[in-house]
């Protein structure tokens, strides 16, 4: 429902994601409800390993967009894609048990942001290599709440649940 771009920060001289709603929702009441909230739940969780949410706000159309860190940096998916395509007869052994030690970090790592995001009752519910960001400085960021909810309004939305876990 929502779509980022790059963008400049004039006050600070910085860039920064931009997310807006895509324009064929931007009427949906429904889908703008989700997007408010998507913002709210990236702003509550406050953690290291999370894309921080710089602001909120609403457009001369009353549409509402947040700004989000940008992320300069491959996701963990192009990561692991990296490392299967070094595979081969000659790749040298150390260097192939470094490269999966520093994923397996890394995995470790989101797991922690997201035991974070559990302790304070929150489910991302969209977690893939895909949305997990590597910045420069070699953490990772969890990215696109998009689908997060708390644990109770998942814990009391039965069929809700028996979809997802039948899925």
């Amino acid at each position: 429902s929502g779509v980022g771009y790059l963008a400049q920060d004039n006050e600070i001289h910085r860039q920064v994601a931009l997310k807006l709603i895509q324009k064929k929702f931007e009427t949906d009441p429904r889908i703008r409800a989700k997007f408010v909230s998507e913002a709210e739940i990236t702003g509550f969780l406050e953690h290291p390993g999370i894309v921080p949410t710089y602001s909120f706000g609403l457009d001369e159309k009353g549409i509402p967009f947040y700004v989000t860190r940008f992320i300069n940096g491959p996701s963990f998916r192009d990561e692991i894609v990296k490392f299967f395509n070094a595979e081969g007869p000659h790749r040298d052994p150390s260097e192939r048990a470094l490269a999966q030690r520093n994923l397996l970090r890394r995995f470790i790592d989101i797991c922690n942001v997201i035991q974070f995001s559990h302790d304070r009752m929150y489910m991302h519910r969209d977690i893939k290599p895909g949305n997990i960001l590597l910045a420069r400085e070699g953490c990772v960021k969890l990215a696109d709440l998009g689908l997060a909810m708390t644990t109770d309004t998942w814990s009391s939305n039965s069929s809700l649940n028996s979809s997802v876990l039948a899925g």
